[in-house]
């Protein structure tokens, strides 16, 4: 193997390792946010059985926890970071994707259903139009290869990720 290809397979690496490193340091940095229940699997209290029913955290609260992961990826974008950007970006898509379901009572068949699968269980349900599971999609894209390719992603995808993450969110407020 030439020695030209293998300081290339090198600095790839150690380019995607350090971009990993990035991430996680950026994640660890920031409070910690869920989308499921905080309190134990077992209780089932008179506050669960009513949030339950009517969902639970405060619409704010949910708000605040993505909006703080889109302005986390916008910072990120800003420093150059544009892999550790979509990474992140994806957490709040799965969330709102997964909670939407959830309202709607629809059952999805696996936990670790893609987005473009709950996407397109939205649609059936009239819950999304075209156009957003077409969003859903692209960011999709976006997101395999930032997750999947060596090397970095252009800045302009990345910034596209924001703005179609967005418009998702809008368009999943109830």
């Amino acid at each position: 193997m030439p020695i030209a290809t293998i300081v290339t397979v090198a600095s790839t690496a150690v380019t995607a390792a350090a971009a990993l490193i990035g991430a996680l340091l950026a994640l660890r940095s920031q409070p910690r946010t869920r989308c499921r229940h905080d309190e134990p699997a077992g209780t089932v209290t008179k506050k669960a059985r009513r949030q339950k029913a009517v969902g639970t955290g405060s619409p704010a609260h949910k708000k605040k926890a993505k909006q703080a992961k889109i302005d986390e990826a916008e910072r990120l974008i800003s420093e150059g970071h544009y892999r550790a950007a979509v990474l992140i970006l994806n957490i709040p898509l799965e969330c709102a994707l997964r909670g939407a379901a959830h309202r709607a009572g629809i059952r999805l068949a696996h936990s670790a259903m893609p987005g473009i699968q709950m996407a397109n269980a939205l649609f059936r349900a009239d819950l999304l139009d075209k156009s957003d599971v077409t969003a859903v999609r692209l960011f999709s894209e976006i997101y395999e290869r930032a997750a999947t390719v060596s090397a970095e992603p252009p800045a302009g995808e990345a910034r596209l990720a924001v703005e179609l993450l967005k418009r998702i969110l809008q368009s999943l407020v109830v």
